[in-house]
């Protein structure tokens, strides 16, 4: 083996263990901002019939939006707690977009 081509496996080896750990991340983010978010249904006051619909709407999804507020966080140096609150506006504020969406006119 050539040392170039040492040199591309190396590289390769790198890259993989960053996607593997890029993969982690995103599911450890994913399981916070569900439990968040039904730490917000929990909250309110009980009306079956709007919990169950906001459960509905969010239910599902990559939650990117979310994800972006995460890593913002990590970059900023930020604790992944304070961003939880905001995590959460952005996913709700999505879900109602999509929502409002598909309301007829």
């Amino acid at each position: 083996m050539s040392k170039r081509s040492s040199e591309c496996a190396n590289e390769c080896a790198e890259v993989q263990a960053d996607h593997q750990y890029d993969a982690r991340w995103q599911k450890a983010q994913h399981a916070r901002i569900e439990r968040v978010l039904e730490g917000v249904f929990v909250s309110l006051p009980d009306s079956s019939m709007l919990l169950d619909t906001m459960r509905y709407a969010t239910r599902g999804g990559k939650r990117v939006r979310a994800l972006l507020v995460y890593a913002a966080a990590e970059l900023s140096g930020s604790a992944l707690d304070i961003a939880d609150a905001p995590a959460a506006a952005v996913e709700l504020i999505h879900a109602y977009s999509l929502v409002h969406d598909d309301l007829p006119c």
